[in-house]
């Protein structure tokens, strides 16, 4: 017996990546990051597939709660297409 007809799908659960709105003057690393993700419509798994971390840090850098190790910056600076230093 297939679990599908014991466990029928009901619906969808759809989640938007542009939810947020755009931050009109990024001042950290993690809102340019944000501000970048959504701009290109992409997931945090997305961004973190590209920078080689894992979802959760994405999530702390967005939110300010920690800031990037120096190791990630090569890859920050490639997926936001500018120093992220600048103001």
């Amino acid at each position: 017996m297939r679990l599908r007809y014991l466990f029928p799908h009901k619906s969808t659960i759809s989640y938007n990546p542009l939810k947020k709105k755009i931050i009109e003057n990024p001042q950290t690393i993690g809102e340019k990051i944000c501000n970048r993700r959504m701009e290109l419509g992409l997931f945090q798994a997305d961004v973190a597939h590209i920078l080689g971390v894992c979802v959760d840090t994405i999530t702390n850098w967005e939110n300010n709660r920690v800031d990037p190790q120096m190791k990630s910056y090569l890859a920050i600076i490639n997926f936001l297409n500018q120093l992220p230093f600048e103001s």
